[in-house]
């Protein structure tokens, strides 16, 4: 079979899954519907998760994030900086706060394959 042809078969089969993925959507609601590359399409019909599932996750992977800041924050203010009065707040606009984050949800989905703990 000359290559265009056998590109025309696979568009046609990527066609005919995304109208099926579509169909499927419309009828059970919230579901992931692809149309990529295989990975992808093997998704295809799976149940994504709801708002309050997924604000329980974000809350989880903060609280954890803070178990791991909080005693890296006091150690660095009390043997680094010397600090006699140490005052911690959790604030995503101070520094060690954003890199505490940014290490965590980076490493989270890249050591958990795409899912931190709190997913």
């Amino acid at each position: 079979m000359p290559r265009g042809a056998r590109q025309s078969v696979r568009d046609s089969e990527l066609f005919a899954a995304i109208l099926r993925c579509m169909t499927k959507a419309e009828q059970t609601g919230r579901s992931f519907c692809s149309h990529e590359s295989e990975r992808k399409r093997a998704l295809n019909g799976v149940r994504l998760a709801a708002f309050w599932q997924r604000l329980l996750g974000y809350f989880l992977d903060t609280v954890f994030a803070v178990m791991v800041w909080w005693p890296l924050e006091l150690g660095f203010r009390h043997y680094v900086l010397h600090e006699r009065q140490i005052e911690m707040k959790w604030d995503f606009h101070e520094a060690g706060n954003m890199v505490v984050m940014l290490l965590y949800w980076g490493l989270g989905n890249y050591l958990g394959n795409g899912q931190t703990p709190g997913k």
